[in-house]
């Protein structure tokens, strides 16, 4: 297995609606990824269980970890990597993903073959807000499309 995802799965009780609103749009998109096995830590208010029924929906490999509570960023990550890595010794590269991210069809091959071909060991992403604007390199992309389904 060349590279597996890690996602923390922030569920607040007060805005669940907005939450599975954007979850839902973030895992359908990865559908389209070659790479789909996840590992999902629970930092949000669902069980482990019903967290694993609404991911079945997704055509995707989940591996629930964490408890249902937010227990921050820095111990969500860190649990991840140490389940990857005591249980995916061969992966090679592992990506860090988060709800409000959308993915285009195998995002993740051109990531894959620059690391395989060049020596940095990390590749951070940019962001692009909805008008295309890349503010922190001063550049715009083409528009972002007004839905998530092709």
């Amino acid at each position: 297995m060349k590279l597996i995802h890690t996602l923390l799965f922030f569920l607040r009780e007060n805005s669940q609606g907005d939450d599975l609103a954007r979850a839902d749009k973030c895992l359908k998109s990865l559908e389209k990824s070659s790479h789909k096995t996840v590992v999902v830590y629970n930092q949000g208010f669902w069980n482990n269980a019903k967290l694993n029924d609404y991911l079945k929906s997704f055509n995707l490999n989940c591996i629930v970890i964490g408890a249902g509570i937010n227990a921050g960023i820095v111990k969500g990550r860190q649990a991840c990597f140490e389940y990857i890595w005591k249980n995916f010794k061969n992966a090679l590269f592992v990506s860090e993903l988060h709800l409000d991210m959308i993915f285009t069809h195998n995002w993740e091959l051109p990531l894959i073959d620059y690391l395989n071909t060049h020596n940095e060991p990390v590749i951070s992403c940019g962001i692009v807000e909805k008008n295309g604007n890349m503010p922190f390199l001063n550049t715009t992309v083409a528009p972002l499309p007004k839905t998530y389904t092709s």
